[in-house]
C-alpha cells in the first residue's frame, strides 16, 4: 500500500462539517470522513507547530520538554520544546524509506527549513514552497520596523514576517497562487508522476489556515459581508478580542481559509483518484492544533487559550480496505499514534523507541480505547484532559482554567474556584501521564529580550 498523509495548521476541528460545524462548507473533507474513521478524541500532546509534527514524525512524545537544546538561527528555540529532528530521532520516512517506499514532502511550512532544524531528512524528494509568513523569503524595503540592536524581540519579529508575507502575497493574481493552492498543485503532480512506483509516501504539509486569515476574495465573501472582512487578524494581533464584530469578522476570515484548504485537499485527493492508486492508498489528514477564534475572548492560540477549540484535533484515517469506514471513534488518543498506526497497517515493524501507540486496534475493532486521559503542554502551560474534566494553568500552578465537560461541553463555564482538591488530583495524574514536569522556568512567553542570552534553559530530568 502507499500512503498520502495531508497536514494543515491551525485548523479547527469543530470548523469541518465531518465534525459537527453546520455553517462552514468543507465537502471534500466531509467526503473522506464517511469513506474513512474520524476521530474525535485525538489531542495534540505538544504544542504548537513544530512540537506536533516532531511527534508524528519520530512516533515520541516532545513535552514535556525534557530534551531541549540550542538551536543557533532560529528565535523561536526560545520557546520550550521548538525542536529540530535530533540525531537519534527515527522517522517515518527513514523507516519507510529503508523498506523499499519512494518518500515525497511538499510543503509551505517555513519553519521546517529553519537553519537546523532538518525536518526534510529521509525523504527522496523535498518541495519548499516558498514566502509563507514566517519565511525568510523575501525582504521588502518599505514596511520593515527599524532593527534594533541584538535579537528581536517577539512583537518586531511578528511585524517584520507581516510585512514580507504582504509584500509576497500582494503580488497574486489568482486563487492558484495562493500557498495552499501552490502546495496541493504540486503535491497533485508529484502523486501523478509517481503513479507506476510500486510504494509510495507523501507528506504534504500546508500552512493555512494559520494566521494571517486571509484567504482568496470569494472564500471570505461566503460567509460574511465585504466590509467586515476588511479588519485585519494578523499574526501582531495577540490582544483580546475587540467586540462582538470583531469576533464576526475574524470568524469569518478563518471559515473562509478552512474553506479554501477544503477546495486544494479535495484537488489533491482527485490526483490521486485520476492515478489509479486510491485503491491502494491510506488517506490520512489532520492538523497539529486548533485555534480559539474568539472563544472566551481569546484571538489567537496560546497557552492560556487550551481549550478544546485548541488542543483538539481533526484526525481522519481512510483505508483502501474499508477498515472503520463510516466509524466515529471517541476513543482519547494522541497525534503521534498516528505513526505507529501507519506502519502496523503497511506490516512494518514499529521501533522500540517509538512510544505512541497504533489506533489499528481501533479500525479493526478489535480495542474501543487506548487511554484513560491525555496531557499537552504550550510554552509554561500544561493541559490535562479525561472523560470528564478538561484543566489548564501554568506551571507554577496559577490562571487555572477547570472545565467540567459533562455539563458544559462548550466550554463556558470556569469552575476551578472551591475545586482546589479536585485541581491537584487531575495533577498529579498529568504528571504520572508525561513522566513528571519540567521545572518551572519562571518566565512567560515571549520572553523578554534580555533573557536571550541566558539560554539555554536548564530543565529538570
Amino acid at each position: 500500500m502507499n500512503v498520502v498523509f495531508i497536514m494543515c495548521d491551525t485548523l479547527r476541528a469543530d470548523f469541518l462539517g465531518c465534525y459537527g460545524n453546520r455553517w462552514i462548507r468543507t465537502p471534500n473533507i466531509d467526503s473522506l470522513a464517511r469513506e474513512g474513521a474520524l476521530f474525535a478524541g485525538c489531542y495534540a500532546e505538544g504544542q504548537p507547530t513544530l512540537m506536533a509534527r516532531r511527534a508524528l514524525m519520530t512516533g515520541r512524545r516532545t513535552f514535556p520538554w525534557k530534551d531541549d537544546r540550542v538551536v543557533p538561527g532560529d528565535v523561536l528555540n526560545l520557546q520550550p520544546g521548538w525542536q529540530p529532528l535530533h540525531d537519534e530521532d527515527w522517522t517515518i520516512a527513514e523507516i519507510l524509506r529503508e523498506s523499499g517506499y519512494w518518500t515525497g514532502f511538499i510543503t509551505d511550512v517555513g519553519q521546517f527549513f529553519k537553519p537546523g532544524m532538518n525536518f526534510h531528512r529521509g525523504f527522496d524528494t523535498y518541495d519548499f514552497v516558498r514566502g509563507q509568513s514566517c519565511d525568510y523569503y523575501y525582504s521588502p524595503i518599505q514596511g520593515l520596523p527599524p532593527r534594533p540592536k541584538g535579537r528581536m524581540a517577539a512583537g518586531e519579529l511578528r511585524k517584520a514576517s507581516m510585512a514580507r508575507y504582504r509584500a509576497f502575497a500582494g503580488a497574486f493574481r489568482s486563487e492558484e497562487d495562493f500557498f495552499a493552492a501552490q502546495t496541493c498543485r504540486k503535491a497533485a503532480q508529484w502523486i501523478l508522476d509517481h503513479r507506476n512506483v510500486e510504494k509510495t509516501f507523501l507528506w504534504v504539509d500546508m500552512f493555512d489556515p494559520h494566521e494571517p486569515w486571509t484567504p482568496p476574495e470569494a472564500y471570505g465573501d461566503l460567509y460574511t459581508r465585504e466590509e467586515l472582512l476588511s479588519v485585519p487578524y494578523a499574526l501582531s494581533d495577540r490582544g483580546p478580542c475587540r467586540s462582538e464584530e470583531s469576533i464576526a469578522a475574524m470568524r469569518a476570515s478563518y471559515a473562509g481559509e478552512a474553506t479554501f484548504v477544503d477546495r486544494w485537499v479535495g484537488h489533491l485527493l482527485e490526483a490521486l483518484e485520476r492515478s489509479g492508486r486510491a485503491g491502494d492508498t491510506v488517506v490520512a489528514f489532520h492538523s497539529d492544533h486548533g485555534t480559539p477564534v474568539g472563544h472566551a475572548g481569546i484571538p489567537h492560540k496560546g497557552g492560556h487559550a487550551m481549550y478544546q477549540c485548541q488542543s483538539r484535533n481533526p484526525l481522519i484515517i481512510r483505508h483502501p480496505g474499508g477498515l472503520g469506514a463510516g466509524k466515529r471513534m471517541e476513543a482519547l488518543c494522541y497525534n503521534c499514534d498516528l505513526m505507529p498506526t501507519l506502519l502496523e497497517l503497511l506490516g512494518i515493524a514499529i521501533p522500540d523507541a517509538v512510544q505512541a501507540q497504533s489506533l489499528a486496534g481501533l479500525l479493526t475493532g478489535r480495542r474501543n480505547a487506548l487511554r484513560s486521559c491525555v496531557t499537552s503542554g504550550y510554552n509554561e502551560w500544561i493541559m490535562f484532559r479525561d472523560e470528564a474534566h478538561l484543566m489548564f494553568q501554568r506551571l507554577r500552578g496559577d490562571g487555572t482554567v477547570l472545565i467540567d465537560l459533562k455539563a458544559d461541553p462548550l466550554e463556558q463555564r470556569n469552575i476551578a474556584e472551591g475545586n482546589e482538591a479536585l485541581i491537584g488530583q487531575l495533577r498529579r495524574r498529568l504528571e504520572e501521564e508525561c513522566g513528571g514536569l519540567p521545572a518551572d522556568p519562571g518566565w512567560s512567553w515571549p520572553a523578554k529580550p534580555e533573557y536571550a542570552a541566558r539560554f539555554p534553559r536548564v530543565w529538570a530530568k
